[in-house]
């Protein structure tokens, strides 16, 4: 949070009080534990919706590596209390989304971060999504000018969305 600024902009330099609070951020991952505590608020999660394109029958993130992001991105901080510091995410007021592309070993296909992506456009205006995260990795095979992730990364901002992949 200290090296993006994201901590300055939360104690008020700036913008004051900016937490994502009433946004959502689709996390394109292994999924989302929605019950962890840094998603509770309230007894209730802040994970507004869940889906699934890996086809598995297991629910929740069996890999933890989706959990991970989204604590990152909106973990509010409550599984680090006892220890020197609080962990908070980025935007620990935002909603989040679960969009599951890859399995419980963090494998997944193309088409299903394809068809994840689709589906958080689609549902961008119902859910607020702002923001997407895709933290997954994939051999370069193609120009970008032809590839048919960075054009559906190019129709997410399009329609608004701030994407944020790993690099």
């Amino acid at each position: 949070n200290e090296t993006i600024g994201a901590s300055q902009v939360q104690a008020g330099a700036g913008a004051s009080g900016v937490t994502g609070k009433g946004v959502a951020i689709a996390i394109l991952d292994s999924g989302i534990s929605a019950n962890h505590p840094d998603f509770l608020q309230n007894g209730k999660s802040r994970v507004v919706a869940s889906v699934d394109f890996t086809g598995s029958a297991r629910k929740g993130d069996a890999d933890g590596h989706g959990s991970g992001v989204a604590g990152a991105a909106a973990g509010s901080g409550a599984a680090s209390e006892g220890y020197e510091a609080n962990y908070a995410g980025v935007a620990s007021g935002a909603n989040l989304v679960d969009v599951r592309v890859l399995d419980e070993n963090g494998i997944g296909r193309t088409s299903n971060v394809l068809a994840g992506v689709n589906w958080a456009i689609e549902n961008s205006k119902r859910l607020n999504i702002r923001v997407l995260n895709m933290s997954l990795g994939a051999p370069v095979r193609e120009s970008f000018h032809t590839d048919p992730m960075t054009k559906a990364v190019e129709l997410a901002v399009r329609n608004g969305i701030v994407v944020v992949c790993s690099a």
